[in-house]
């Protein structure tokens, strides 16, 4: 190792702020100079790309990712078409489930190339059939044509999985870029993660009275024309992508890859088997037992994951990468929750009676203002805290928070407290929106930190395959808290559809909610031994920084030498 060689990796081992902090000018402060520093050090091109990418097609066509313009009318859609709560979930998953395949994305990214060029063609292509899919979801409403529930499914994956992949794929090319200049990595998360609430902000005073007001497939006809302006940025290849050279066919470098680092391939066409696997399980399985094969399949499958992931990939990845799928696994039953606040006087009496526009507007708004708080007060509280204190403070809280939210699944904000000053049928209201506000700005004073350590964990050369390995964990981890949640729903017989039997149905809701809260907490137990005892700022890699396996359970029982693994390209 040269002396220079050896000054950088010192360098490496060193907090990222390294006395430059107060230099730095910062967004509340100083917001102009702060997004100069942005364009001065990540170039205009990519300041706009990710604009175009992440703030505009992420924030406010898909409100962060499973909501907005495509996400908010799938409830209603669904409803439409008499799905219980659990199995309401479900499909939203699987309709969501793009952003569990971006380890799949990210394998394909790297390891085959179109026209010489690995991000570009993928964004184009998943583009072009994403738009086809708006248009589809948008003929109802244009025409008298109904589509089926297939139909539906479908068009819905084709327009999610155009976001993941430009979401994947530029993420992938900020990682590259912070890695040269590491010290203002949190900054420009920030600015992407910002210009994404914003965004998210926007389209929620947007949804709301299009669902109610027009209909659920009007939000489609309106996504469109932002969905073609998201993509000039690509074709102006913004991201500054150089074509790679000739000298390699696409075939070679396919089996190159496969050969010289077999784990991470395995792991991300694995994690693509067993989406498909759980996914089949909706549309194979009886009636009867579809909720407990759910329910089971998807444990397994969890499982399956986890051992992959601490067998096949270094500890200093895989343990977080394990922990925050577990955290994402914990049940949801965010679909009875939807029937429950929008069932109306004919299908439970006693309810919120929440309309469409104050479901999606009125909470929607209160989470997205939650989350914005959480990101500007969050980059400053938690500046120099470590990452198990943050988690520590924030999961235990969150919980709390939503715990409030019992009275209400009781009905005492209804039939037994009378609060001052509040008018008639307004109490569940004034209960649950500041329990959102607080529940999403608590989460989101987790969230960057995890979208942080993730940077820190992608090995040169190999930015989308690790970071889509990262993210498609995690969103396979929701995706599984949708079908367990399914099974838990199924097992205290909570099967609203939006008719008369719904008041029965609520009976026993609490109990499922109850256990979705108290679950997150029960996973801190893992938090020592998962999470680095590091600050934000810190390099998580020291060694071999251009490996994702070494170092790992499979390569010490191979007892492959570290100066071979250390050799061997990224995917």
């Amino acid at each position: 190792m040269t002396d220079s060689q050896s000054a950088s990796r010192s360098d490496e081992r060193k907090p990222l702020l390294a006395g430059d902090e107060s230099k730095r000018p910062s967004l509340l402060r100083a917001p102009v100079a702060w997004l100069q520093t942005l364009v001065q050090t990540y170039s205009w091109k990519l300041l706009t790309m990710v604009a175009c990418t992440n703030h505009l097609l992420k924030g406010f066509v898909a409100g962060g990712g499973d909501s907005g313009l495509l996400g908010a009318p799938m409830e209603f859609i669904f409803k439409g078409y008499k799905v219980d709560g659990g199995m309401m979930q479900v499909y939203m998953a699987i309709a969501t489930s793009p952003w569990a395949l971006k380890p799949l994305i990210g394998l394909l990214s790297d390891s085959l190339p179109i026209a010489g060029y690995r991000k570009m063609p993928y964004i184009l292509g998943t583009s072009i059939t994403g738009l086809i899919g708006a248009l589809l979801l948008g003929l109802p409403h244009l025409t008298s044509l109904q589509l089926s529930l297939g139909m539906v499914m479908a068009s819905l994956f084709l327009a999610f999985l155009m976001v993941a992949t430009a979401d994947l794929l530029v993420e992938a090319k900020q990682s590259a870029e912070i890695r040269h200049s590491a010290e203002l990595g949190p900054d420009f998360f920030l600015f992407t993660w910002l210009g994404i609430v914003i965004g998210m902000i926007l389209v929620t005073l947007l949804v709301g009275p299009l669902i109610q007001y027009v209909s659920p497939h009007a939000c489609y006809v309106f996504a469109l024309p932002f969905m073609v302006i998201a993509v000039w940025p690509t074709l102006m290849n913004f991201m500054g992508e150089e074509r790679i050279s000739d000298g390699e066919s696409t075939a070679s470098r396919l089996a190159s890859n496969f050969r010289r680092h077999p784990e991470m391939c395995c792991l991300c066409i694995g994690m693509a088997v067993i989406l498909l696997g759980i996914s089949s399980v909706t549309f194979i399985a009886t009636e009867d037992d579809v909720s407990y094969l759910q329910g089971l399949v998807s444990v397994v499958a969890a499982l399956l994951l986890i051992v992959g992931l601490a067998v096949f990939i270094r500890s200093e990845m895989a343990h977080p990468v394990i922990f925050w799928f577990i955290l994402a696994a914990c049940p949801k039953v965010d679909g009875a929750m939807f029937y429950f606040y929008t069932d109306g006087v004919e299908a439970f009496p006693g309810g919120p009676h929440f309309s469409p526009w104050m479901y999606t507007t009125g909470i929607g708004l209160a989470g997205f203002l939650g989350v914005l708080f959480g990101y500007l007060s969050g980059s400053m509280l938690f500046a120099s805290w470590r990452y198990p204190s943050i988690l520590l403070l924030t999961v235990p809280c969150r919980a709390l928070t939503r715990a409030a939210l019992l009275p209400v699944l009781w009905r005492w904000t209804a039939s037994r407290y009378n609060f001052v000053g509040v008018p008639e049928g307004h109490a569940d209201l004034y209960w649950v929106l500041p329990i959102e506000f607080l529940s999403s700005m608590l989460f989101s004073w987790s969230w960057i930190p995890k979208q942080v350590m993730n940077a820190h964990m992608t090995p040169k050369g190999n930015e989308a395959t690790m970071l889509a390995l990262t993210a498609g964990t995690f969103n396979l981890g929701s995706i599984i808290a949708s079908y367990v949640g399914c099974w838990l729903l199924g097992k205290f017989n909570v099967c609203p559809k939006g008719d008369a039997n719904d008041p029965e149905d609520f009976v026993n809701l609490w109990k499922a909610y109850l256990i979705s809260v108290l679950a997150p907490v029960l996973v801190l137990i893992a938090l020592p031994f998962f999470i680095p005892n590091k600050l934000q700022t810190e390099v998580l890699i020291t060694e071999h920084t251009e490996s994702a396996t070494y170092g790992s359970v499979c390569n010490r029982l191979m007892a492959r030498p570290a100066e071979d693994e250390a050799a061997q390209p990224g995917i």
